[in-house]
């Protein structure tokens, strides 16, 4: 796999900013340029043969062509993480404000900083109906475990 594949030595891990199925999110700092970025970091080993290492390929194959505003860029990939083990990463832009659940769930706190009016919520909408267009033009699905798939037709 070649798909801007990335020495991890290059980056200084930062704080975790997320977790799910897949594994963590941290974000991470270039040590040349200092952009923050994000990276995925798989808790399950990869294994040639195995289904895992499958999807992590076609991941990696199918964000590495993606171009689109409202979609995050990919970076890069390292079949290697940060402490040396055959566990994949995957780091794309980092986005400072989180993701959209973050948001929707801190702004129907009514503590909340975040007050979105019509037109931003309009704006967001707007985002998100043309990311899953492009997505949808390019024949890429996304299925309920979150995994980017190339529709076979």
């Amino acid at each position: 796999m070649n798909e801007n594949s990335f020495n991890l030595n290059d980056f200084q891990l930062l704080d975790k900013i997320g977790e799910g199925s897949y594994g963590k999110v941290y974000k991470i700092k270039d040590r040349t340029t200092k952009i923050i970025y994000a990276a995925k970091k798989s808790n399950k080993e990869l294994d040639d043969s195995d289904e895992v290492s499958i999807d992590i390929y076609q991941e990696v194959s199918i964000l590495s062509q993606l171009n689109h505003p409202s979609v995050l860029k990919f970076i890069g990939y390292s079949p290697i993480n940060f402490k040396q083990k055959n566990k994949p990463v995957i780091i794309t832009e980092y986005v400072k404000n989180g993701s959209l659940k973050d948001l929707l769930k801190e702004q129907s706190n009514p503590k909340s900083i975040v007050n979105w009016n019509g037109t931003l919520k309009l704006i967001m909408l707007y985002g998100i109906a043309n990311a899953m267009a492009y997505l949808h033009q390019h024949k890429i699905i996304i299925q309920t475990s979150n995994k980017l798939k190339k529709k076979i037709i």
